[in-house]
């Protein structure tokens, strides 16, 4: 019995097994495009980089395109969003200003656009309706534009330099160094992308200067920004660690004397309410003034915080002081110093 079991499992398997060798198969596309499969068969390799996007309508599809050919000669991470804004800023057309006139993602693909030649190739449609894009990139004329961009940051990087000699001023001092460390980290960026699109180009080309003194000259010019630390209201003594930690972090030094004054205040006040939890409000004022001890800036930030629990409560407000005042101090000193630089 048993045998006639196992028999008859074996045959139902047969069955099935020739019953999928003889389904048919659905057809290929006929009209299908070999650059599809393989956008070199259409664009040389040598010569040429490319990527195919696929969806099912063709703005999506060329976007895909576009970004995936980007992807290639623009490998993650980078430089950080904030330094790439900064080096826009600082080399904008005078005429521009591009924080009044346009967000920083317009502003980048207005500057990509000199540089990244991609143009869009051929666009086939299947029978299913997906579409599909080629986007393709010419090694040669975007390394020339790229060396060109090179050669005129180098230049810019130059002459920062060659500006800081004669500069007694310590913020001035380091906004040079600033601007000539900023505008640094997009040239290593750009020469590690053209190292992509075309290694000879990328490996042969020279900025003139040596990056890693130009990161000690960097820090020693930071080292003579020094600051006066004043804070006239902090009864949980939220600001002064998270002050010290941001002010170190970007290589200045504490002093009583011959310093700029960076003045804060934080008061936290807990508000009357009818209902069980605590709520806090915090007032956070930074105010920095120069050599001369002129107002540079001043800051003032206002926000309130509810917890059903009056430690948790007090526990959000310092870290939310914390997260505040690194963000905001960091950006405030970058707009000073990188405001320096258009004066000069």
């Amino acid at each position: 019995m048993k045998q006639i079991v196992l028999c008859a499992l074996l045959l139902i398997l047969a069955g099935g097994l020739f019953a999928g060798m003889f389904k048919p198969h659905k057809k290929a596309d006929a009209n299908r495009p070999a650059w599809v499969n393989d956008p070199y068969l259409e664009y040389p390799k040598d010569s040429f980089l490319c990527c195919v996007g696929t969806a099912k309508d063709r703005a999506e599809a060329e976007n895909l395109a576009v970004n995936g050919l980007r992807k290639i000669f623009c490998p993650e991470p980078g430089i950080t969003p904030e330094t790439e804004l900064r080096y826009y800023d600082l080399t904008r057309p005078a005429k521009l200003n591009p924080r009044a006139t346009m967000t920083p993602a317009e502003l980048k693909q207005l500057t990509e656009s000199e540089l990244h030649l991609i143009r869009l190739g051929k666009v086939w449609t299947d029978k299913g309706g997906t579409v599909h894009v080629l986007a393709y990139l010419d090694r040669k004329a975007t390394a020339d534009a790229y060396l060109s961009a090179l050669n005129q940051d180098k230049q810019r990087v130059l002459d920062y330099l060659t500006k800081a000699l004669d500069i007694t001023d310590p913020w001035q001092y380091y906004a040079c160094l600033e601007a000539a460390m900023t505008i640094d980290q997009m040239i290593l960026t750009r020469i590690a992308q053209l190292s992509i699109i075309d290694l000879n180009s990328g490996v042969n080309f020279n900025p003139g200067y040596d990056s890693e003194v130009l990161i000690t000259q960097h820090r020693t010019a930071a080292r003579q920004v020094r600051l006066n630390l004043l804070i006239s209201s902090d009864q949980d003594a939220y600001l002064e660690d998270i002050i010290h930690q941001t002010i170190t972090g970007l290589g200045f030094t504490f002093a009583s004397s011959d310093a700029s004054l960076l003045e804060a205040s934080l008061i936290v006040e807990s508000l009357a309410t009818d209902k069980p939890r605590t709520d806090l409000r915090f007032t956070l004022q930074l105010s920095l003034f120069d050599f001369a001890q002129e107002l540079v800036w001043n800051l003032e930030f206002e926000d309130t915080i509810s917890e059903q629990d009056r430690t948790e409560a007090f526990a959000r407000v310092q870290r939310a002081v914390n997260a505040k005042v690194a963000y905001e101090l960091t950006g405030a000193v970058n707009r000073y110093t990188d405001s320096l630089i258009r004066r000069l």
